[in-house]
């Protein structure tokens, strides 16, 4: 049931009152493999937690269970450190999103309906929750942290970040300008550790050039994320990576991984 208020008609308050009848909870953070310690024995009162399985298949049915106001969508290889501060956040804004250093929060509603079948992760559903948002609250605050070591290669990523892609691709035009800069941002630095990780993944043999030049051919018809991510790819030119065929030293692969493995990347 996707609610809207409508503002300046009779309708106001039964949109009103009928969103909190739903939304019962401040707070619903979906665990997407991502790590909670301590903090998922006594959430308090406003917070609740719902754990996804399967990688993510299930995300649309744990999302129909979800009574927060908010979602957050813990991904895997993140650790939730201060629920208190994304709590206090929360309790001051009423925006669509509300941006953290490291992921977002998005209104509930904004993920009605949304099922990518085969393709469902919590990547897709968070690019396409904010592609649905009017508004955004941008924070530095930091409630949630890298854990462990750098991110594993998941070849077949690669399908859900295309269709990312051409979404932002058809809608961007609509979009509040901060919501632009958002979701663009936010597929720059997916695409960057897809191609990152994809190249270590070569240099071990477990992953071949000529697949991922095939997926950065697919990639060249979103032309505005393709120069894009050639502009701020880091460590190195990606031109001059795709002319080697993806082939790089140890020195270049240290650099990659060093990359990755930052707290805040």
């Amino acid at each position: 049931m996707k609610i809207s208020i409508v503002t300046g008609t009779v309708l106001d308050k039964y949109n009103y009152l009928l969103y909190n009848f739903y939304m019962k909870k401040l707070l619903t953070i979906v665990v997407c493999g991502g790590i909670l310690g301590e903090l998922a024995e006594t959430p308090p009162d406003e917070v609740e937690f719902l754990y996804t399985e399967n990688n993510e298949t299930d995300l649309p049915s744990v999302l129909k269970q979800a009574k927060g106001k908010y979602i957050y969508l813990l991904p895997d290889g993140y650790a939730l450190t201060d629920l208190h501060i994304m709590i206090r956040v929360l309790s001051d804004n009423d925006t669509d999103l509300v941006s953290f250093a490291n992921g977002v929060a998005a209104k509930n509603p904004l993920f009605k309906g949304l099922n990518f079948k085969e393709n469902n992760c919590a990547f897709l559903f968070g690019v396409f929750a904010a592609l649905e948002a009017k508004n955004l609250t941008k924070t530095l605050y930091n409630p949630v942290c890298k854990s462990g070591d750098c991110a594993q290669f998941d070849a077949d990523a690669k399908d859900g970040i295309l269709i990312a892609c051409t979404e932002f691709k058809k809608v961007k035009a609509k979009l509040a300008k901060e919501i632009y800069a958002y979701v663009s941002d936010m597929l720059i630095a997916r695409l960057t550790e897809f191609y990152m990780l994809a190249i270590l993944a070569i240099r071990e043999g477990e992953y071949t050039a000529d697949k991922l030049l095939e997926f950065d051919a697919k990639l060249k018809g979103e032309i505005v994320l393709y120069l894009a991510l050639e502009k701020h790819f880091p460590v190195s030119k990606l031109e001059k990576l795709r002319e080697k065929k993806f082939k790089i030293s140890v020195f270049t692969a240290k650099k990659l991984k060093k990359f990755l493995m930052r707290k805040d990347a």
